[in-house]
């Protein structure tokens, strides 16, 4: 099973958030990639992944209009998932998976085999105040956990997802 490795997600509450990863894929002790893009773009709903590359293949094909589409469509098929969604018209943050249990987040977290690196980097920083900053703090903690985690590394990406779906997505 290929494995995607780290992705983080933060909310600046009535902004936006920004959702970034590693684009490691690793299976078992191999490298399979190192620059697989790792986030979707389905409209209303942004998201980030770590866990199953299949599902984020299967969902980028048949995009879900919603969370609870996505939810849905995750319970099917095998793997582990897990999955950060920002829904750009209720400014929400949730964390998802295969099981489609569904968590909310108010203002970070990180998925993946790094995750815990990657959260408790953000655990030690001051909430940023707009889009660019946090963009800048989601940079860091992916690059302390391909410090700290060996399945983690490659080309980092961050969007920066306005909460207003009129505005354009950065990737950086």
């Amino acid at each position: 099973m290929d494995h995607m490795t780290v992705a983080v997600a933060i909310r600046v509450p009535g902004v936006g958030c920004v959702i970034g990863s590693d684009g490691r894929i690793t299976e078992d002790c191999a490298i399979l990639a190192d620059s697989f893009v790792k986030w979707s773009d389905w409209g209303g709903l942004v998201s980030c992944w770590a866990g199953d590359l299949a599902k984020k293949t299967d969902l980028d094909r048949a995009p879900p209009a919603d969370l609870d589409a996505l939810r849905a469509k995750l319970r099917t098929g095998g793997g582990e998932t897990s999955v950060l969604v920002y829904d750009r018209a209720a400014d929400r943050l949730t964390h998802t998976g295969s099981d489609a249990w569904l968590i909310p987040v108010a203002s970070h977290w990180a998925i993946g085999s790094g995750g815990n690196v990657a959260l408790g980097f953000l655990d030690g920083q001051r909430p940023a105040a707009d889009l660019k900053s946090a963009a800048g703090l989601a940079l860091r903690a992916l690059r302390a956990a391909v410090r700290r985690r060996s399945s983690c590394g490659g080309r980092l990406r961050v969007v920066q997802v306005p909460h207003d779906r009129r505005r354009a997505l950065v990737v950086t």
